[in-house]
């Protein structure tokens, strides 16, 4: 929303004519094409460039846990940051209710089903401790509804049909934070 209103107000400033750029890093990357899509901004946007975005978050807990990334069925490599799996670890353990999170921490951490395991812990523990990139998406449909939300809400792949302005998109194939 912050990007949106950004651009909106940068859109009446008296200096601006035709349009407005927008240039997003990494996950700001990711962000900018979700606000591309936003209504909003129809026709408003000159074109939306990005370098080392993110396409969808599920593909990166697959490249983290994994350490390969499905692309069309192709298996690529992906060599990330020696803290990459435990950062999406945390991230995603920070979607769930407060009182799920010790439950999941035990349990990834090799204690045989904790008895205070919150069901949507489990299939997060599931998602996580995967090796097998083919089973990724799967076992992320079975998290908690709000999280599969969540996932959803931040991941450009589910907003691409909306984006009306001409999208740059470049990334590196060496990108150790972003598969």
């Amino acid at each position: 929303d912050r990007i949106v209103r950004s651009v909106l107000g940068l859109g009446r400033h008296p200096a601006v004519r035709g349009g407005v750029q927008v240039l997003g890093i990494s996950y700001g990357g990711s962000f900018a094409l979700l606000a591309a899509a936003d209504p909003r901004l129809e026709g408003r946007l000159v074109q939306v460039a990005v370098f080392g975005a993110h396409w969808d978050l599920v593909g990166v807990i697959q490249a983290a846990t994994t350490g390969v990334s499905l692309v069309s069925g192709r298996r690529f490599r992906w060599e990330a940051h020696p803290l990459a799996e435990e950062i999406v670890r945390e991230q995603a353990i920070g979607l769930l209710p407060e009182e799920a999170r010790p439950g999941v921490r035990r349990s990834l951490l090799g204690e045989r089903d904790p008895p205070e395991l919150h069901p949507g812990g489990r299939a997060l523990v599931e998602l996580l401790s995967n090796r097998d990139p083919r089973r990724t998406f799967e076992l992320a449909r079975r998290l908690p509804p709000e999280t599969v939300g969540f996932l959803r809400r931040f991941s450009p792949a589910s907003v691409a049909g909306r984006i009306s302005a001409p999208v740059v998109a470049i990334h590196s194939t060496d990108d150790p934070t972003t598969p």
